[in-house]
């Protein structure tokens, strides 16, 4: 298995898990726990350290579809931390997991499409 896909799966299941614990907070009805906070910018940093090996990886054509699922997976988390900076309610701990999701499934689809 190459780094580039090691990585990959790394980043899928981080993302899986900081889904995982963004629903546990809304479920028990918790105001944001400082920890969803500082795993997703951990899952940030893993999605950045994945697109920096991705571009390494880049023929001389690449499909503009790989292109934007390298975009989305450095863009999605950060935008969604802003977002809810200021709203620490059950639900900006959702807001968190379903950017954590998606960046789970980019992470898959930046791999498929290299």
């Amino acid at each position: 298995m190459a780094l580039l896909e090691l990585v990959a799966w790394i980043v899928g299941a981080y993302g899986v898990f900081v889904a995982g614990a963004g629903a546990l907070a809304v479920w028990r009805k918790l105001e944001r726990p400082r920890a969803v906070d500082q795993f997703a910018w951990m899952l940030t940093f893993l999605a950045f350290v994945l697109a920096l090996l991705s571009l390494g990886r880049l023929g001389p054509h690449p499909s503009s579809t790989h292109i934007g699922y390298l975009g989305a997976s450095v863009v999605v988390m950060p935008f969604a931390i802003v977002t809810v900076r200021q709203d620490r309610s059950p639900w900006s701990s959702g807001v968190i997991a379903v950017c954590a999701l998606a960046t789970a499934v980019v992470a898959w689809r930046v791999i498929v499409t290299a």
